[in-house]
């Protein structure tokens, strides 16, 4: 009876072991060499059989899976066409550096979680290489440093219901985040953005939420081109050139930000077209430079094209008729 109970015993200690056993190995130690079923790949750190390449890892990551990268230094430029989650150790310390060579990172599938990494290196001979470059759709790109890229920092191109937040983008010589080709319903938040041609960039596209980031010393702090249904709220826009410039961008919501010391806060361009003539809501912004009575006039104009094809800007003004007393302190 006793080898009975025994015989029954063992296998059941045998599995409990195989159980347990995991997670007495710590991460850097372990080997990886699976596929997908929400799995976890390691690049570099000190484990046997983990990988040396984060673009090795991707390849044979399925979806679901986490492809965690321990701090250092990877040259090389990555593409990630599976929904994984990538990880890194520490975003200051977790290095992507593409080497001036092209877009360091492809997002390219949906459902992609990529955070603390920093990216750097972007550019090369074509008109704009982003550092990050994301088509796909709910794509979360957070708690990166973007820095020193030729070009633009994070490209949105028919890419919708992404998020973009607590990143800072520095250094970049075009544009901080760029969203077009009709992207719609991403949130870009959060963001610490300096330098560039402009800092947040819309073009052709409606439904973004571009809220509670501070965008400073670029040329236009968030520029809106043919875009309508935007809002921008809650950001701090200081020292740059513009604050804030629509070009022929109608029906965007653009209130409690934060204008300060910028050489011009706020600038509109319409064309005198139907569907081209909808006002800017502008309410609750903080003005440095508001007398503090009635309303703050925003100075534009009306692109008017006579019969001789020759247009004429006609002065006109928009008008935020709740100015915000004191900054919102974002």
């Amino acid at each position: 009876m006793k080898q009975d109970v025994l015989a029954l015993a063992l296998p059941v200690f045998c599995v409990v072991c195989l159980l347990l056993a995991p997670s007495a190995v710590p991460a850097d130690v372990v080997s990886v060499s699976f596929q997908g079923n929400g799995g976890t790949l390691y690049v570099g750190g000190a484990g046997p059989g983990n990988y040396t390449s984060i673009q090795d890892a991707l390849d044979d990551a399925g979806d679901g899976d986490v492809v965690y990268v321990y701090n250092g230094v990877y040259r090389e430029r990555i593409r990630i066409s599976t929904s994984v989650v990538l990880e890194g150790e520490d975003r200051n310390g977790t290095v992507i550096d593409g080497g001036g060579t092209g877009a360091v990172v492809e997002i390219a599938a949906g459902g992609v979680v990529m955070h603390h990494f920093t990216v750097t290196g972007g550019g090369g001979d074509g008109w704009d290489m982003p550092a990050v470059n994301v088509t796909a759709d709910d794509v979360a790109l957070t708690r990166c440093v973007i820095r020193d890229n030729e070009h633009t920092g994070v490209s949105l191109l028919s890419a919708s219901d992404c998020t973009i937040s607590f990143n800072s983008i520095v250094n970049t010589s075009y544009t901080g985040v760029r969203v077009g080709e009709a992207s719609a319903s991403n949130d870009i938040s959060h963001n610490r953005i300096a330098g560039g041609i402009s800092g947040v960039y819309v073009d052709a596209s409606g439904g973004q939420m571009i809220r509670n980031n501070s965008i400073s010393n670029c040329s236009k702090g968030i520029y809106l081109e043919e875009s309508h249904g935007n809002l921008v709220a809650g950001n701090r826009l200081s020292g740059n050139m513009e604050g804030i410039f629509c070009s022929y961008a109608v029906g965007n919501t653009i209130q409690a930000n934060d204008f300060v010391s910028n050489v011009r806060h706020a600038r509109f361009v319409k064309l005198l077209r139907l569907g081209f003539l909808a006002p800017n809501t502008w309410r609750d912004n903080y003005w440095d430079d508001w007398l503090g009575v009635g309303g703050k006039i925003v100075f534009g104009a009306i692109y008017v094209q006579t019969f001789a094809l020759i247009g004429v800007f006609v002065p006109w003004i928009e008008v935020d008729w709740r100015p915000a007393a004191e900054p919102h302190g974002w």
